[in-house]
């Protein structure tokens, strides 16, 4: 899967508009508007935006890897039990964290 794919599917996701990845990653709105038109981001700032996502860099990067598959799934249109996305991303995370902390 593409950078510029799983970017677009991660921000759907997690709620976050492009102005919303660009303010916490301190960079332009046009850079980020970029990745979800082929660019890629530099190292340190993949890193944040891995960080952001709370992800490893290598299954944002890497074109061979796919996302886990619990977020390949796409978003309802709106969140379980009226919850914010980015809180229910939060906790799709934290709870594919510790399957991989409990099944290494």
């Amino acid at each position: 899967m593409k950078f510029s794919d799983k970017f677009a599917q991660l921000r759907r996701l997690k709620g976050a508009t492009i102005r919303d990845v660009a303010s916490a990653l301190n960079v332009g709105v046009g850079t980020v508007g970029g990745w979800s038109h082929g660019a890629t981001p530099r190292p340190k700032v993949a890193k944040q935006l891995a960080d952001y996502f709370k992800l490893p860099v290598e299954v944002l990067l890497d074109d061979e890897q796919e996302l886990p598959e619990f977020l390949q799934i796409k978003p309802t249109a709106t969140p379980a039990a009226g919850a914010p996305r980015a809180e229910i991303f939060d906790q799709m995370l934290a709870t594919y964290h510790a399957s991989r902390t409990n099944n290494p």
